[in-house]
């Protein structure tokens, strides 16, 4: 699992659009840091690039004095594996953002594509705001390609969607690899567990290596030089 750690207050920017304070837990008792699954990060920025206006972060880890703590939820875990993110309300911008990701993920359009390929297998819907979380157990009663999913709905008005009526071709550029985002959340968060290992174990083992490379090749010419003169 890819984690990061979330500092109160911290103004270091993790995306284009978000700064690692947006995904601190708004629970009146969250410590000053917490732990959250990375690929959340890269969910949020997602959306937002979908979206094509500013998405806000209402939820992340949430602790025992939250009002929506549940031990249950996808919040509470030691790793947080899951998120809540809408738009600002005025002018009906969440209730649009939010219409557009119902459309997508009960259609199994190409956001709800990149959103699977990003390891997300629940998701929650909202009038004016989306779940969606990184679960582990692969517990669910909907499906795609063969693999479980969660998905809810609490929308005060559920409407339904055909095939055809996915986001796609409204100049919104979906193409973009979700995995290039995975492989950019390892190099960016400085305390994910694997990156622990890569840091004591494989980036010795590739540097020894170059070096024994290097010095053989050096002997070979000094060797070619010998026997040249």
């Amino acid at each position: 699992m890819y984690y990061t750690t979330i500092r109160k207050g911290s103004t270091r920017k993790l995306t284009g659009n978000f700064l690692e304070k947006e995904f601190h837990s708004s629970s009146p008792d969250a410590p000053d840091s917490h732990k959250l699954d990375a690929r959340l990060i890269d969910v949020s920025q997602l959306v937002r690039e979908v979206a094509g206006v500013p998405v806000y972060v209402t939820s992340t880890a949430r602790f025992p004095k939250d009002s929506n703590y549940s031990p249950s939820s996808q919040h509470h875990f030691e790793i947080a594996a899951a998120i809540d993110l809408g738009a600002a309300k005025e002018k009906g911008e969440a209730a649009r953002v939010a219409q557009l990701f119902h459309r997508e993920i009960l259609t199994h359009g190409p956001v709800f594509r990149q959103l699977w390929e990003l390891g997300v297998r629940g998701f929650g819907l909202y009038d004016t705001f989306m779940h969606f979380d990184v679960r582990e157990d692969r517990t669910g009663l909907k499906s795609y390609q063969a693999e479980p999913y969660a998905l809810w709905d609490h929308r005060s008005i559920r409407q339904t969607y055909s095939s055809s009526s996915s986001a796609s071709g409204e100049g919104i550029d979906y193409g973009a690899s979700a995995t290039s985002l995975i492989l950019n959340s390892f190099k960016r968060y400085e305390d994910e567990e694997d990156r622990s290992f890569l840091r004591a174990v494989l980036i010795p083992v590739i540097a020894g290596s170059g070096l024994l490379i290097l010095f053989f090749q050096i002997f070979q010419r000094v060797q070619a030089g010998r026997r040249s003169g």
